[in-house]
């Protein structure tokens, strides 16, 4: 018997790639590994994984969505299927997509976390606009939840002084670090002070280029 039933929700979910996917699947397979049931409620924009399966003990329910350019994922079905699932904990991840927003409906009963993943605007003119009508809705996401997990204090204040939510209800957990996935051949001589290390998506947004542009020519 399973100490606990624990739902996570999220926008895509491993072998779909990127960091929120990442942060998902550490945590869930982790959790299976101590002795709880785990199930990951998550989108397939592009139709192109099992709709149920069992990934590491986890078992991942995925649904189609609308999402273009790779945002949003809004999902009707999602939606309809979160508020009959049981559990006793249901934690949302990414604030800028519609899956934590959905995942309120199935939240009644249950302790509700939210891992907001949040940087406070959108990657374009377009979606940053879009963000600020999103302001009631996302109010209503924090409110909502018991719990409001940061991976940082940037990210804290971020939320809490947009939105004004109550200091209680947050707990910082820096991401961790899984130290074999990032091991480097030694350089004979010892650290070879010219080289970086970078852990992420090559997107303008994420700044790379303000690394490389630091960088003496």
């Amino acid at each position: 018997v399973p100490e606990m039933k624990i739902i996570q929700v999220c926008p895509q979910y491993f072998p779909d790639i990127g960091g929120v996917e990442t942060h998902v699947q550490e945590i869930s397979e982790r959790l299976v590994r101590i002795g709880h049931e785990v199930t990951v409620v998550c989108t397939d924009p592009r139709g192109i994984h099992p709709e149920r399966e069992c990934i590491n003990g986890v078992q991942v329910r995925r649904f189609p969505c609308f999402a273009p350019h790779d945002a949003y994922y809004f999902s009707p079905q999602m939606l309809r299927y979160l508020k009959k699932i049981d559990g006793e904990i249901l934690h949302a991840h990414g604030y800028h997509a519609f899956p934590a927003l959905f995942s309120m409906r199935g939240a009644k009963g249950k302790r509700f976390i939210v891992t907001p993943h949040y940087h406070g605007k959108g990657h374009t003119f377009l979606r940053d606009l879009l963000l600020r009508c999103y302001y009631p809705c996302g109010r209503a996401l924090f409110n909502r939840a018991d719990r409001i997990v940061c991976v940082s204090e940037y990210e804290k204040r971020l939320i809490r002084d947009r939105f004004d939510i109550r200091q209680e209800k947050f707990v910082v957990i820096p991401n961790g670090l899984n130290l074999s996935e990032f091991a480097i051949t030694a350089v004979s001589g010892g650290r070879d002070p010219g080289r970086l290390l970078y852990v992420g998506r090559i997107e303008k947004y994420k700044g790379i280029q303000q690394i490389i542009g630091a960088l003496p020519d």
